[in-house]
């Protein structure tokens, strides 16, 4: 029954986050949900767009309001099973109850710390549209979608409930398929994210969430892919050992024999630096049998202890553990790592395999290197400058703030981003300069412990010219433990720099403090930003780099990380993903 439980829960959670996309629920003047004529045409009017064709009004109308009589129906019938046999219990076991939903009003939303709490709480919004529609009834002669609402089965049939239960589960997914394709085509991923945000969040325990994602692996279609893949991550993530263990990730450590020309790089101190090289999957051969890769040197200040330098090659250890699985999200923006090397006590090296799309025949560019120049950046970091189209810079501003989404969804932060730790490829066989849809984030900061108990290590360079993205936070006053905030700051900044297709250094000043440069961003993107990409992209970087409190204030709720993603979802990701779609159609 257990999975049985969570699909029920994702099936129903599709449906909830349809009814918020599409505009169907809305607070009437007491704050309870309702559902209004003008709510209704709104929904109309959205999924007309979408229609090929002469659009007959009446008819979508009675579509759309047909399937959702279809989904209450559903609904319904499955309550009947969830209170018969408890599935909303722990325990399982069987209990009678009523088979109609409860049209008593209930403001409590669907969250919990599992599948069973979830269902426990019923399907509140599905009651407010009953009661809605009920009170409408009274006052219309619009044809209720609930008259024609029948029960087809009952429960003295013989066929056997466990294949009533999956068959209403399949026919729930049918019907949330068929809403999905009336949203927009920008909004369709955005809803898959949010429900994704929201199947994580059932639980905090790690074999809670291997019943959730194995629940969603056995369902088609990309959306249960990303869950099962998402909760195996967070999963692992809560299960992970102290980063202190070298012993633990020492499977992940390879030697210099086995990445070609390392011994040529070993001197090079800048940060980031990457390369292209060949790595040896066997023992060393041939040079014919090697793959190129590309290899990341990060190094640390010579005179961190013994002590400090191996925890952080436990931490390396680790990351490449996590980097190295090949089940992932698909909109997670993470390189696969073959391994790496300590190349002497406080360097380290680490190897990623290309991308299946990559030409391994030319350089990976981090996004940094290909925005123009000027006398205050890191030229030695800088490439041949590149003019990507309105376009682009569209599309690849909302493909980041997805991609981190995806990472903090799955209990992960990165800590050092930054525009030189966004890394693009060349398409094989394409003659365009790079792939600026695709890309890869790297250069993963670890001396920043996110688990209580673990030591903190100050790696901090504080004149380093890649700390201008870090949090004003963080660059100045005592070392102190990442939040997720502070990588939706940095992502805020990587906005700007693609918005202004100026690097962050052209807005620096040496004598400014890190408050200093966090407020001249904010004023220029109040003065000029939205002349070059929209108010909306505007709202969306200021929503990142100048609402502390509002973040402050979303984590220290009782569903923190939870209500914290889904701000980030509702007011950056979705707000940069209609940009991306408008300059399409």
């Amino acid at each position: 029954m257990r999975s049985f439980a969570v699909m029920i829960a994702v099936e129903y959670l599709r449906f909830e986050m349809w009814i918020q996309q599409s505009g169907l629920l809305t607070a009437d003047v007491s704050g309870d949900p309702a559902v209004t004529d003008c709510s209704v045409r709104k929904c109309i009017q959205a999924a007309s767009i979408q229609t090929v064709g002469p659009i007959d009004i009446d008819r979508l109308e009675s579509n759309i309001l047909g399937i959702i009589g279809e989904v209450y129906h559903v609904l319904n019938n499955l309550q009947t099973l969830k209170k018969k046999y408890r599935i909303d219990s722990a325990d399982g076991g069987t209990e009678g109850g009523t088979g109609e939903l409860d049209p008593s009003p209930s403001d409590q939303e669907t969250k919990g710390t599992s599948a069973s709490s979830t269902l426990s709480q019923g399907f509140p919004v599905a009651r407010a549209i009953f009661r809605a529609k009920r009170r409408r009834l009274e006052h219309s002669n619009r044809v209720s979608f609930f008259k024609k609402v029948s029960f087809g089965w009952a429960l003295t049939d013989d066929t056997s409930d466990r294949e009533k239960i999956a068959g209403l589960i399949k026919d729930l997914k049918y019907y949330n398929d068929a809403l999905r394709e009336m949203l927009p085509p920008g909004e369709r991923k955005f809803n898959d994210a949010v429900v994704s945000i929201r199947a994580l969040a059932l639980s905090e325990d790690a074999r809670e969430l291997a019943d959730v994602g194995n629940a969603a692996r056995g369902v088609d279609g990309q959306l249960y892919d990303d869950i099962y893949t998402g909760c195996s991550i967070k999963a692992k993530r809560l299960q992970e050992q102290p980063a202190s263990s070298v012993i633990a990730y020492s499977s992940m450590e390879l030697t210099k024999e086995r990445i070609s020309k390392i011994e040529d790089m070993l001197g090079i101190t800048r940060e980031p630096h990457r390369e292209l090289t060949a790595y040896f999957s066997e023992q060393s051969k041939a040079p014919e049998s090697s793959t190129p890769v590309l290899v990341e040197f990060t190094t640390f200040d010579e005179t961190l202890s013994m002590d400090e330098s191996n925890i952080l090659k436990g931490r390396i250890g680790q990351l490449c553990e996590l980097l190295a699985r090949l089940d992932r999200p698909s909109t997670l923006l993470l390189p696969l790592s073959l391994g790496f090397l300590q190349s002497r006590r406080t360097q380290f090296v680490q190897a990623y395999q290309l991308p299946e799309f990559a030409d391994p025949h030319r350089e990976a560019l981090s996004l940094y290197s290909i925005i123009r120049p000027n006398n205050r950046s890191i030229q030695e970091l800088k490439s041949k400058q590149l003019w990507p189209t309105l376009e682009q810079r569209y599309q690849l501003a909302a493909v980041l703030a997805d991609g981190l989404l995806s990472l903090l969804n799955v209990d992960w932060v990165h800590k050092s981003l930054n525009s030189a730790n966004i890394v693009m490829f060349h398409e094989k066989g394409s003659v365009h300069a790079v792939d600026l849809s695709r890309p890869q984030m790297m250069g993963f900061g670890v001396a920043r412990p996110e688990k209580l108990g673990e030591p903190t290590i100050d790696a901090r360079s504080l004149k380093s010219p890649l700390g201008l993205w870090q949090h004003p936070e963080l660059r100045q006053g005592p070392h102190r433990r990442y939040e997720r905030r502070y990588d939706i700051y940095s992502l805020g900044m990587i906005l700007f720099e693609i918005g202004m297709w100026h690097d962050l250094h052209y807005f620096s000043n040496h004598r400014d403090t890190a408050f200093d440069l966090r407020q001249r961003v904010i004023n220029i993107c109040h003065s000029q930003l939205a002349h070059h990409m929209g108010e909306a992209y505007r709202d969306a970087v200021l929503m990142c780099i100048d609402r502390d409190d509002l973040w402050l204030d979303t984590a220290s709720k009782d569903e923190g990380p939870t209500a914290l993603l889904e701000l980030l979802s509702w007011e950056v990701v979705r707000v940069l993903k209609r940009c991306s779609v408008s300059t399409k159609t």
